[in-house]
């Protein structure tokens, strides 16, 4: 069974696994894990003779089925890492497999995909591997797991940072992994302080993006539809982008559904940001979104967002399903 990423990070550390499948489309986070386990292994195997990478398509099968059942030269164990493994030939898939029936000890293995692999309807290869390897999820991450990552990373530098601050920062930098990582690397250089507030993001982070996400879900939310068209035309450039922009609209009806709900029980302000964990600065933009949105028209917009997902589970063609859904949201 396939554990998410954050919950891989918290266990590595005491962990005896030494077979890893690595699934899903997010480079970042798979090259990020590889990199843990090398350090976590690294006075335990010799970096020139026990270690090896291989590359998909261009992994030999002959080559390959040797250095399984090669025992180490020096330390205690091999590293072999298998980038891309979906793309290995049937072959070199076989074979694998059948060493994974009964894996050499002395072995680390670890194995990437090059994009979401359903691995109980995949390959005997993935279902072997479902079975005999820690299968960590590594996908785009999603609005909600993209605050637990950057306060995760934060956290590693024993910084905090604020609700609206996070927000804010997302807003800037966007979902890339790594342009996310180097500016919270900056600000970490930048402050001696322990909390990071939106003036210290102001003041160092690069607006990498001249329009985001944020910038489309505000768009739509306000009905400006040719605003709206043009955003979505520059930054949509695959699906997980069109699955980023659901989930942010989503988070943002159900959090004004909630308020709707709270107000009307005549719920006082500091009741409905604590319910909503949310900072006051949030929480006016919340109520800022209602004044545009009616009520009754949050249910409809909600089942349009359920049906949108639908079509992009059973569709490739993000662009049209992502107009579409603008031309919806915005009448």
């Amino acid at each position: 069974m396939a554990v998410s990423y954050n919950s891989f990070l918290k266990k590595i550390n005491k962990s005896k696994d030494k077979i890893f499948l690595f699934n899903g489309d997010e480079n970042f986070l798979k090259n990020e894990a590889i990199n843990i386990i090398k350090n976590k292994y690294k006075e335990y195997y010799d970096i020139d003779f026990d270690y090896l990478e291989y590359y998909g398509k261009d992994t030999s099968s002959e080559e390959i089925i040797g250095e399984l059942n090669t025992f180490p030269m020096i330390n205690d164990f091999r590293l072999i890492i298998v980038h891309n493994i979906d793309k290995c030939d049937i072959k070199t898939k076989n074979i694998i497999k059948k060493w994974l029936d009964n894996p050499n000890n002395s072995i680390i293995f670890i194995s990437t995909t090059s994009e979401q692999i359903n691995l109980k309807k995949s390959t005997q290869l993935f279902s072997k591997l479902d079975d005999t390897a820690t299968v960590v999820s590594c996908y785009k991450l999603d609005f909600n797991n993209m605050k637990e990552w950057v306060i995760g990373q934060f956290s590693k530098l024993n910084k905090n940072i604020e609700e609206n601050s996070l927000e804010y920062l997302i807003d800037m930098v966007g979902f890339d992994l790594y342009k996310m990582n180097n500016e919270i690397k900056k600000i970490d250089l930048s402050i001696k302080e322990n909390n990071v507030t939106i003036n210290n993001i102001k003041n160092i982070v690069s607006d990498i993006r001249s329009d985001s996400i944020f910038d489309l879900v505000d768009s739509m939310i306000s009905k400006d539809l040719k605003k709206s068209i043009r955003i979505s035309n520059v930054i949509i450039k695959e699906t997980s982008d069109v699955i980023a922009i659901i989930s942010l609209l989503y988070r943002k009806l159900m959090q004004g559904s909630i308020v709707i709900d709270l107000i009307n029980k005549n719920i006082d302000d500091n009741k409905i940001r604590e319910t909503l964990s949310v900072s006051p600065y949030i929480l006016m933009q919340i109520k800022n979104d209602l004044t545009k949105i009616s009520k009754l028209n949050i249910f409809k917009l909600f089942k349009l967002l359920l049906d949108s997902d639908i079509k992009l589970k059973n569709s490739i063609d993000y662009s049209s399903i992502m107009n579409d859904l603008i031309i919806q949201f915005c009448r």
